[in-house]
């Protein structure tokens, strides 16, 4: 997957788009470990992208369709889900590769979602601990190079102690950049657990639990 060219030579990027996704069909539909592979090697053009909703597919599809000598793996459900930004937050979380859905100073809980029925489900975590007066600060995490950066995960997270991130693929694809930052982060992710008759949350509740 490594393109090696002359600095004045452009190819057209090579585009995976995965709409099946390991959480709507479980195992056989899509192997998460396509993430883990890429990831391990030592390409810089290989990129992880996870748009949160159809304003942000859009503005995905519209770069990696335009961009040159990279891998775009882009991971999406097909169901109907919440559109949760306007195009312009849609630019924003593109270019910046991560959105603070709702911020929070007085954090009891920071809460990072990256794919989105993980943010889906977050949303939900997010109600269950509103219910229990805690406040909660949720990020979209859209691009995993951004977990590279350890300073601006840092400064999302504060002072704050309690941290989960919910992973599309398998826990062990964000844990080695988060670890790093704070060992005490809670990473759940896909477990290779199959419930084919269960409902999208039965489906992340079987895999985290």
């Amino acid at each position: 997957y490594e393109i090696k060219l002359s600095s004045n030579k452009m190819l057209p990027s090579l585009n995976y788009f995965l709409t099946s996704v390991c959480w709507e069909n479980c195992y056989s539909h899509q192997n998460p470990e396509i993430y883990s592979t890429l990831t391990a090697k030592t390409f810089d053009n290989v990129n992880c992208l996870f748009p949160l909703d159809a304003n942000s597919l859009k503005e995905c599809f519209i770069k990696t369709m335009q961009s040159h000598n990279q891998v775009n793996i882009v991971a999406f459900s097909k169901r109907n889900l919440k559109q949760h930004l306007t195009l312009k937050q849609s630019q924003q979380l593109i270019n910046q590769k991560y959105i603070v859905l709702n911020e929070d100073k007085n954090a009891d809980y920071v809460l990072f979602a990256m794919g989105d029925t993980m943010a889906e489900y977050m949303q939900l975590k997010k109600e269950q601990l509103n219910k229990q007066n805690i406040n909660v600060k949720c990020v979209y995490i859209y691009d995993l190079k951004i977990l590279q950066n350890q300073q601006i995960i840092k400064n999302i997270i504060g002072k704050c102690k309690h941290v989960d991130f919910y992973c599309h693929g398998y826990a062990s694809l964000v844990e080695r950049f988060l670890y790093k930052i704070n060992n005490n982060i809670k990473v759940y992710g896909y477990a290779d657990k199959s419930y084919l008759t269960a409902t999208a949350q039965g489906k992340v509740e079987v895999n985290f639990n």
